[in-house]
């Protein structure tokens, strides 16, 4: 390294340019390779970059490059071949349970201008440049902002519609937090949409708008404002959804008291056993000696 660099700077600005050749985003245990320091620390950069929106994380807990990069360049062209790299830079590469679209506004309704097929014999079949009937759920979302019959899709953050053949779900793109421009469809053959089928759906409808919206500059996922996340309504998750959480090789936050009573946070790589989280403490660390004398801890693993 050139004497003249300042480390933490070098560091942060080689996890910077990796992710940014890495469309679909890397865990931290793949970053751990190009880093040449601890590991608390690489994973206090990322906890800085993430802070500030340099950096973000997908429901995999993957690091992608964020929204404050596309600030240093205010007139970064948002056209609509952006939008359809965003896209398929997040529905790509994952086997697709039901056809996923993306659309635009047009004066003639909603335009298709990405699809991904899904991977079944019967399935639901679009075509890129195909118009959206005005009672499908995309023309939902684009029309709920300025349509007052449609308060229940601005409350839930999407749109589900149906007819004899197919059942649509829609989740706004907002390259602004808040305002949709473009819209996530997942249409469902009827005889498969169950109610079990259509919550997975909601999520996963949700979830990509939601990246998506962060891949074109949004710093939030907040359509219309509405106070909707890409998880929805807080539940108890379950049991694979546990699994998945904690063998996705997230970084945990464990949080104790230290001899004076003041809060003590320490981000720590962990191992799940199916029953116990494993914790290990370096030589010397004080969380180790709070907690094996007796202080109240949580732990919190973060997506």
């Amino acid at each position: 390294m050139p004497t003249n660099e300042v480390p933490a700077v070098a560091r942060a600005l080689r996890l910077m340019e990796t992710l940014a050749a890495a469309p679909h985003g890397l865990a931290a245990g793949e970053l751990e390779q190009v880093d040449d320091g601890s590991r608390s620390g690489m994973y206090a950069l990322l906890s800085t970059l993430r802070s500030r929106e340099w950096l973000v994380q997908d429901d995999q807990g993957r690091y992608l490059v964020g929204p404050a990069i596309r600030r240093l360049v205010p007139d970064a062209d948002d056209d609509e071949a952006t939008a359809v790299d965003a896209f398929h830079a997040v529905v790509d590469g994952d086997d697709q349970d039901e056809t996923v679209i993306l659309a635009v506004p047009d004066v003639d309704g909603p335009r298709v201008v990405a699809r991904v097929l899904a991977d079944r014999v019967v399935h639901a079949s679009f075509r890129v440049g195909d118009h959206l009937a005005p009672t499908s759920a995309p023309a939902m979302v684009l029309d709920a902002e300025l349509d007052p019959t449609l308060d229940e899709v601005r409350a839930a953050g999407l749109a589900v519609a149906s007819d004899d053949d197919v059942v649509e779900v829609a989740a706004p793109v907002c390259r602004d937090d808040h305002h949709p421009d473009a819209v996530v469809g997942i249409a469902i053959p009827r005889q498969r949409a169950t109610p079990a089928v259509l919550e997975a759906t909601r999520h996963h409808a949700r979830a990509v708008a939601a990246d998506m919206s962060r891949r074109l500059g949004a710093s939030t996922w907040r359509p219309w404002g509405a106070e909707t996340t890409p998880i929805g309504a807080a539940r108890e998750l379950r049991g694979s959804e546990v699994h998945d959480l904690m063998t996705g090789r997230l970084g945990a936050q464990l949080a104790c008291l230290t001899d004076s009573g003041t809060p003590h946070v320490v981000p720590l790589w962990f191992e799940y056993d199916g029953d116990h989280v494993w914790l290990a403490a370096s030589p010397g660390s004080s969380w180790a000696r709070y907690v094996a004398d007796g202080a109240p801890v949580s732990l919190t693993i973060e997506e």
